[in-house]
């Protein structure tokens, strides 16, 4: 990339190309997000074993704990992956839930409040925004309205 200097000034000579936007709202959600993507059943099983005693009850325990302590939920972390898996291979969750549960795109109202501002959504999604996609939000930034 260069300059050419002409009587407005300098311009580029072969100007860089343009940002592609992004077409995912990456892998960072919210702790609610996370939980919510474990069903119903899932989570009372969990929270059963956690008041049990043993290697089972301490994964439960551990797993409760940690999301009590995190600020949000990096999907690609691989303590999120290995405990993911674990509640699956403790059978806590069914076969391939663990793969669901980290595999599936990231919605707009599950990701954390920074993102949503760099994203230009209002903090608290709105009822156009969760009408999209089954109340999921908008699937990628570009189903976002403009204005």
């Amino acid at each position: 990339m260069s300059y050419v200097e002409t009587d407005l000034g300098a311009v580029w000579e072969n100007p860089p190309p343009a940002p592609t936007p992004p077409t995912t709202f990456g892998r960072i959600i919210t702790v609610l997000a996370y939980s919510s993507r474990f069903t119903a059943p899932e989570v009372g099983a969990i929270e059963l074993a956690a008041q049990g005693s043993g290697a089972t009850a301490a994964t439960a325990t551990h797993m409760l704990r940690r999301l009590g302590w995190a600020s949000h939920i990096f999907l690609d972390d691989p303590r999120t992956v290995a405990e993911t898996q674990g509640l699956e291979a403790a059978g806590f969750i069914g076969a391939g839930r663990a793969d669901e549960i980290i595999g599936d795109p990231v919605y707009s109202n599950e990701v954390i409040k920074e993102a949503r501002i760099a994203y230009g959504l209002p903090l608290v999604p709105t009822a156009h925004e969760l009408a999209q996609n089954g109340g999921k939000g908008y699937a990628s930034p570009s189903e976002i309205p403009n204005g």
